[in-house]
């Protein structure tokens, strides 16, 4: 009798790289003579994007761009002015090796600013930005399916793999001229703008991927007596090319921001009654056909000495999305008085993660919620109101769940005053989360079974009373005593593959003569 082993080839996700890389960023800025002179800074922001990125041989290139935005105003005016400007970095990270098929994730956020006026004319603005990196691929792992001869048992669980995944990156302009219409004023200067990207619609038509969403873009101008604010949405709609996809994969697209240009257009009497709008939206597209099978874990030979090497094997695999929606409800107090009017309002989700509590079965979202007011006081001076909230929300976690990357939008953001000094910010908050099924678990990868020995034999008996405890896998049993676990079901008449309670058993032994 010979050993035959049966191998199967699976797919097996392989981290490359997991970490986080700090940028410092500096700015010594002098104001262009038709700024007027600085008063008193309102407000300094940086705003990280990640413009593009590639992969060669090894090494991921990306370029991050962090534009900064300082709000002041001048002396004796309530009118406010914005200082842009954009500071560009090109950072590398080495993953090792190269292999086909890698998905990398990079999320980037301010971690502080900090801006003073050096003089009137002059700002000196210092902080730093983090990029949140993970690179992924799948790689093939070779692992042993069944085993038959030389008396062998094997115990055998059923496995769901990624047989296969498909990742493509696809990157549009997306133009428009939005209107400002006859009730609102002329715009002199963008002071802020806010881009929030809802994916929508993605599904598989005729081998290739559609894809749809909204970008919702909202924006605060100056004008002549003062601020007004704007919003308007875009809608996209595109065409991905993921080669061989079909209808058994199963498809997610995260849209990115790479780039935003918003400006004022001017017509030809000079006034900017319009603005042009141009954003470059990045969708990162991943399509995930997953598969079935039964693997060996586990391998006895009940007449010979057997010995294996089994590897830990890291299975993915795609859960349920899962989705929520609601309002927070935010108290911002004014430190300068008494609040004539609100300019305007904005909220930005800051450190938001996930993690999976198994004993409720729920997936747990936290992260701070970083509010801000833009009004004008009773000395008519405009003032800042920012202030940082906690932020926690319980989604229900799909079955096997054990891991989820949450994404938090705020697609609105309305304001209530309660009080001469209080406003009350209410953001309506979106939170999506991808769920996967992250297992590990060892896998037989070489089994060897010495058929020119055999085991000794037990006390030189045919039978054995075995007192076995409640819980106790009837696997373990056999596998002690190096005899088939379907004798020892048969001869005690066992339902299951553990035992359901205390009690004797018989354990038929193998004639090793």
């Amino acid at each position: 009798m010979e050993l035959k082993v049966n191998r199967e080839v699976i797919t097996v996700c392989e981290e490359l790289y997991s970490g986080v890389q700090e940028q410092s960023t500096e700015l010594d800025y002098i104001l262009p003579d038709y700024f007027p002179e600085i008063f008193r800074i309102i407000q300094a922001r940086m705003e990280p994007r990640i413009e593009s990125y590639a992969i060669s041989d090894g090494v991921l290139t990306y370029e991050l761009c962090v534009e900064i935005c300082v709000l002041y105003c001048a002396q004796d005016s309530p009118a406010v002015h914005c200082v842009r400007q954009k500071l560009c970095y090109t950072r590398t990270v080495e993953l090792g090796r190269q292999c086909e098929g890698i998905a990398a994730e990079l999320i980037p956020k301010p971690d502080y600013v900090n801006c003073r006026a050096v003089n009137q004319r002059r700002i000196d603005l210092r902080g730093a930005v983090s990029v949140r990196i993970r690179a992924t691929c799948g790689s093939q792992q070779e692992v042993i399916g069944d085993i038959f001869g030389l008396h062998a048992q094997t115990r055998k669980e059923p496995v769901t793999y990624t047989a296969r995944r498909l990742h493509g990156v696809r990157t549009f302009t997306l133009s428009e001229v939005a209107e400002l219409g006859e009730a609102k004023p002329a715009a002199l200067q963008i002071l802020r703008t806010d881009v929030q990207l809802l994916g929508g619609d993605a599904r598989i038509i005729a081998g290739k991927l559609a894809a749809k969403g909204d970008a919702v873009v909202r924006l605060l101008y100056s004008c002549e007596g003062g601020m007004e604010s704007m919003q308007f949405t875009l809608p996209y709609s595109q065409i991905v090319d993921l080669e061989g996809i079909d209808d058994a994969f199963s498809c997610t697209v995260r849209p990115e921001l790479a780039g935003c240009e918003i400006t004022p257009a001017a017509k030809n009497d000079g006034e900017a009654r319009s603005i042009q709008c141009e954003l470059r939206i990045r969708l990162v597209c991943t399509a995930v056909k997953t598969a079935v099978t039964e693997l060996v874990t586990d391998v006895f030979s009940t007449l010979h000495p057997c010995s294996y090497t089994a590897a830990p094997v890291r299975l993915s695999g795609c859960g349920a999305p899962v989705s929520d929606s609601g309002a927070e409800r935010c108290t911002l107090v004014s430190k300068e008085g008494e609040i004539r009017r609100v300019y305007d309002v904005w909220c930005t989700p800051r450190n938001m993660g996930a993690r999976v509590l198994p004993e409720s079965g729920s997936i747990e979202v936290s992260g701070m919620l970083a509010c801000s007011v833009l009004a004008q006081s009773d000395s008519t001076a405009p003032v800042m109101l920012e202030q940082e909230f906690p932020f926690t929300r319980v989604l229900p976690a799909p079955e096997d769940c054990t891991a989820a990357q949450v994404q938090v939008q705020i697609p609105a953001c309305s304001y209530t005053l309660t009080g001469s000094d209080t406003v009350v910010l209410q953001p309506e908050l979106r939170i999506l989360a991808d769920t996967q099924v992250l297992r590990s678990m060892p896998l037989l990868t070489e089994v060897h079974i010495d058929q020119e020995e055999r085991i000794a034999p037990k006390d030189n008996c045919a039978l054995l009373l075995y007192y076995g405890t409640a819980g106790e896998a009837v696997w373990d049993i056999a596998k002690k005593y190096s005899t088939s676990i379907q004798a020892i079901v048969e001869e005690n008449d066992l339902t299951q593959e553990r035992l359901t309670e205390n009690g004797m058993l018989l354990i038929p032994l193998v004639d090793r003569r």
